[in-house]
C-alpha cells in the first residue's frame, strides 16, 4: 500500500498527480483501519479553481464522478465480462458554495438496485455547504456475452445520474 511503501514526498508526488490530478490539492491524508481491512479511505481538502459555469446571474457545476468501469457498447462486445471481486466505490464531497449564493433547487436521492450492483446519491445541504454522497457497488460475477446489455445498461444509468449538475443561484 501507498501508505507503507513510500517516503513522505513520495506519497504526496503520487496522490497530487495521479489520484487527485484534476484540481489544487490543499492536503490529503489516508485513514488506517486494521490491516486484514479491504478498505482504503483517502480524505483531502482539495479547490477546483474552474469548477463553477456562469449561466445568466446563476451558476452549475457537476460533481467529480465516481470510478466506474469504462464498458463497451453491448453492439461492440465480443467476450463476457467477469468481476473476480466485488467493487465498492464511496465518495463523499463537500462543495463550499460562494457567500451569498444557495442550491436552486433540492436534488432528490437516487437508488438504483440491480443483480449487477447498487448506486446511491443523495445530495444535502449544511450551511452554506453542498455535500454530495456517492455510494457504487458492483457485484462480483460471471457475465456471459447474452446478460451483457444488461449490465451495460445499469453502469449506463449510474453514468448518467453519477453526471448530474447543480445550480446555485443569488440569495434572495
Amino acid at each position: 500500500m501507498i501508505n507503507n511503501d513510500y517516503n513522505e514526498n513520495s506519497k504526496d508526488r503520487i496522490i497530487r498527480n495521479y489520484v487527485l490530478d484534476e484540481c489544487e490539492v490543499v492536503d490529503w491524508k489516508f485513514k488506517k483501519f486494521n490491516r486484514d481491512s479491504a478498505r482504503i479511505d483517502l480524505n483531502a481538502n482539495l479547490n477546483y479553481p474552474n469548477l463553477l459555469n456562469r449561466l445568466g446571474d446563476e451558476f452549475y457545476f457537476a460533481f467529480r464522478s465516481v470510478v466506474i468501469p469504462t464498458l463497451t457498447s453491448p453492439a461492440n462486445r465480443t467476450l463476457p465480462v467477469n468481476f473476480p471481486y466485488p467493487i465498492s466505490e464511496i465518495d463523499t464531497l463537500v462543495y463550499k458554495l460562494p457567500t451569498g449564493y444557495e442550491l436552486k433547487s433540492k436534488a432528490e436521492p437516487v437508488i438504483l438496485n440491480s443483480e449487477f450492483g447498487n448506486f446511491k446519491l443523495e445530495v444535502d445541504t449544511l450551511d452554506n455547504k453542498v455535500v454530495v454522497t456517492k455510494r457504487l457497488e458492483l457485484s462480483s460475477g460471471y457475465y456471459p456475452l447474452t446478460r451483457y446489455p444488461e449490465l451495460y445498461k445499469f453502469i449506463k444509468k449510474v453514468e448518467e445520474f453519477d453526471s448530474r449538475q447543480l445550480i446555485i443561484k443569488p440569495v434572495k
